[in-house]
Order: structure tokens, then C-alpha cells, then sequence
């Protein structure tokens, strides 16, 4: 028979055992630790064990967080496969978002995007030419030159148009900028219209300058800040240059407000990618009356309740959008200012994406508004930027858009009424010269 002290010892024994034993399982069981992710991931620190932490973080949002109707997103295993031995050989933050994006256009979609963190970072700067910029018909349009910059050393001036990158066309702003000391060659269309090639090396550039609003000037671009101005008397037009940034409510009102007793309003949105949503329908507000419907966002909580509903019905954007209960349909609001009661012409090109497609889709569904110029983008899904891991940023969809009259306008660019194809110079803007012959019908 065993003493009490035997059988006290053996309970601590067996005790002890079992927790070294617990001890070792959990250590067996686990996940060996994940590598630390700096930041903002540099050259030097962008090692194989950090790139697939970021990878698994981009995996994560796109499997879990995107939408569009009728996607799988669980086919993005199968396109990082394919170019898994690209991705493999990346050593530099901006070589593997090129790779990643270069993957997530096998979606087929727009609005989903890996931005590198050179492009942006902690300390308020970026890596490009020093230039302010914005999106016309023909390339990148130069805003203002910051002394001393790269650009200004290569002779880039204001109102210039940088017309392709590296041998493509840019498709949006930030293609101008890159990897730190990156030597990229840009075709350069001068106001004179001719084209010149020139490199430059990419810097690192304080972004305080660059967010300045450049002086006005005596150059006659239509594409610079949103303004109204009045081509004949009874005539307004009014540039909108972006549904973002510097987009003022006020100001817009107030240009809507002075003209009111014009028998005709052109809205130009060439080259305007876009931007917020409120500002779209604060807008559309001001042009139709209160209650006026301007289509659908279908989202995954309205795709849901539409497949609870309909078991059997088809999951494409334009049959959830039909279905919509009243309190999912967008409707322009009362904004205390009686909407312009004129005829309504709106200019649109492929520079004109998102909000501003969305925006002239309804006024002539709506508001019988005639579009002039040429085909839009076709990308306005509504997105939303997630942060990923060493300073990246991943933009993508979370809404698909169907007009009022349940037309899908994602990947089919909005055909003008009246097609222009002549350039737009300084000297002479054959899209508004159309638009001014349609207003005095």
C-alpha cells in the first residue's frame, strides 16, 4: 500500500508530465512565427518571408472583402498561379505590385489596384518628377513644374501632355511615379503639338509644394479647375474637373445658381476620373428635381437579400438592380435651389470615368441631356483602399451600378449622342464648338 507522500509525489508527477506534455503538443501544433513587416517596405527589407506576408494579407482582402455580382473571387488563387514564378523573382516593393496588378487584371474588371508604398510615405513625400498633374484625352496633362525638380530639369513645362510612359499610354496619374532613382523615358507632346522624348530619374519629392494650388495662368486649356464661364450669352458652361480633391459644394452651387437664366448648361466632364459618390448626387441634385432617381449600387448585403428572395433568379448586377426595393434606389435630393430648367449638354471622353459616367448616364436617361465627344471609360464600380502590410494600398470593389433604366455601365464605355473624334488644342476645342451648335438648336 502506498503512503500518502507516494501518491501526493505521483499526482505532481503525473501532472507535471502532462503539462510538459501539452507544452510540446502546442509547440508542434503551432504556426511558426510570421516575419515582421516593416512599415513601408524598402528594397533592403522586402525579403522573401516579408513579400509572402503581404501576399497572404492581399489574398485575404480580395478572397473575403471585393464584390462585383457574379464574380469569383475565388479564382485568385488560380491567377497568382500563373504567374507565380514572376512574383517569385520580385525583390522590390514596385516590381511586385506591378506583378500583383498585372494578376488582378485577369478579374477583368476595374477599381482594384496594389499601390506600392514608394508611392507615398510616412514622412509626406513621393517618389516621381515633380509635377502636378491631371488626366486629359491624351495623356497625363502638366498642371505646374516645381522648380528644381526632375521634371523642370528635363524641361517639362506647364500645359504640356505627357502622352506614354516607358512606351505605354498612362492611364491614370500615378503611373508617372515609381521606384526611387528609377531612369523612365516619357513622350512629351509640347503646346506646340510636337513630340519629344526625354528620361528622367525618378526622386523622392516633398509633397507639400505639389498640393499648392498653381497660379493661374493665361493659357487657354479647358482642363484645369472647375470654373464657369459663359462662351455665348445665353450659354453657361461648366468644367468639373474632378468629384474629388478640391470639389466645392459651394462653388458648384453657386455656378449652377448663375446659370439659371441661360437657356442651355454644358457640363464638362472630360477627363474627369471621378470621385466621391455624395459629391456626384449633390450635383445630379442641382440638375434634376428632387426625388429623381439615378440608379442602383448593388453591393453584396442588397446581392444577398436579392438571392433570399429569388432562389432561382439570375445573380447578374442588372436583375438585383430591377428587383431593388425603393429604399436601395439612389434619388437626388431637395437642395433648397431650384434645378436649372434649361437644356443640358454634357462633354465626355475617355478620361471620364466612375462618377462623371454615372453622372451623365442619368442626366440623359433622366433629363433628356444630350452627350457630346467620345465613349467613356466603362469603369464605375465603387471601391473602397484597404491597408496591406509593409505601406501598401489595395483598392477594390465593393458595388456594381446599374442606371435607372437598368443599363450595366461597368466595362461598357457610355457612347456620346453626338460623336467628335477632331483634338482638342488650346487654340481650338471642336467637342465645345459642337455642344454650342446642339445649344442654339
Amino acid at each position: 500500500m502506498k503512503s500518502p507522500y507516494h501518491t501526493i509525489m505521483s499526482l505532481k508527477t503525473w501532472t507535471l508530465c502532462c503539462l510538459l506534455a501539452a507544452t510540446a503538443i502546442g509547440f508542434a501544433q503551432s504556426d511558426p512565427p510570421k516575419p515582421s513587416v516593416p512599415p513601408v517596405a524598402t528594397v533592403e527589407s522586402f525579403t522573401p518571408e516579408v513579400r509572402q506576408s503581404i501576399l497572404d494579407a492581399i489574398s485575404d482582402v480580395v478572397t473575403k472583402r471585393a464584390f462585383v455580382p457574379g464574380v469569383d473571387f475565388n479564382k485568385w488563387p488560380e491567377f497568382l498561379g500563373k504567374r507565380q514564378e514572376a512574383i517569385d523573382k520580385t525583390t522590390t516593393p514596385g516590381s511586385f505590385a506591378q506583378t500583383i496588378n498585372g494578376a488582378l487584371r485577369d478579374f477583368g474588371f476595374s477599381h482594384i489596384r496594389l499601390q506600392a508604398p514608394t508611392l507615398t510615405d510616412p514622412a509626406g513625400s513621393i517618389v516621381g518628377i515633380g509635377v502636378t498633374a491631371q488626366m486629359a484625352p491624351d495623356g497625363i496633362l502638366i498642371i505646374s513644374v516645381k522648380p528644381g525638380s526632375p521634371a523642370a530639369k528635363a524641361g517639362l513645362k506647364q500645359d504640356e501632355t505627357i502622352i506614354k510612359i516607358d512606351g505605354k499610354v498612362p492611364t491614370q496619374t500615378s503611373d508617372i511615379r515609381g521606384e526611387l532613382n528609377q531612369e523612365r523615358t516619357f513622350e512629351v507632346k509640347g503646346t506646340d503639338g510636337k513630340v519629344r522624348t526625354v528620361k528622367i530619374k525618378l526622386e523622392r519629392i516633398q509633397t507639400l509644394m505639389l498640393q499648392t494650388t498653381p497660379a493661374p495662368t493665361q493659357s487657354t486649356t479647358p482642363l484645369r479647375r472647375d470654373n464657369l464661364t459663359f462662351p455665348k450669352e445665353d450659354v453657361a458652361l461648366i468644367r468639373i474637373v474632378s468629384f474629388s480633391g478640391n470639389f466645392n459644394r459651394q462653388q458648384i452651387r453657386g455656378f449652377v445658381e448663375q446659370s439659371s437664366k441661360a437657356k442651355a448648361l454644358i457640363l464638362d466632364l472630360r477627363g474627369n476620373g471621378g470621385g466621391s459618390a455624395d459629391n456626384m448626387g449633390y450635383l445630379l441634385s442641382l440638375l434634376m428635381p428632387p426625388r429623381t432617381e439615378y440608379g442602383v449600387f448593388v453591393s453584396r448585403n442588397l446581392a444577398n437579400r436579392y438571392k433570399e428572395a429569388n432562389p432561382d433568379g439570375a445573380m447578374t448586377a442588372e436583375a438585383i438592380a430591377k428587383w431593388a426595393p425603393e429604399n436601395s434606389r439612389l434619388r437626388t435630393r431637395s437642395r433648397d435651389l431650384e434645378p436649372f430648367k434649361g437644356k443640358v449638354l454634357v462633354l465626355i471622353n475617355r478620361g471620364s470615368g466612375s462618377a462623371s459616367e454615372i453622372t451623365a448616364a442619368s442626366l440623359r436617361e433622366q433629363r433628356g441631356a444630350v452627350l457630346i465627344g467620345g465613349k467613356t471609360a466603362g469603369a464605375v464600380l465603387a471601391s473602397v483602399f484597404a491597408r496591406i502590410p509593409g505601406g501598401f494600398r489595395l483598392q477594390y470593389p465593393v458595388s456594381d451600378y446599374v442606371t435607372p433604366k437598368g443599363v450595366r455601365l461597368e466595362g461598357k464605355p457610355t457612347e456620346p449622342d453626338i460623336v467628335v473624334t477632331s483634338a482638342t488644342t488650346p487654340e481650338k476645342d471642336p467637342v465645345l464648338e459642337a455642344a454650342l451648335a446642339e445649344a442654339a438648336k
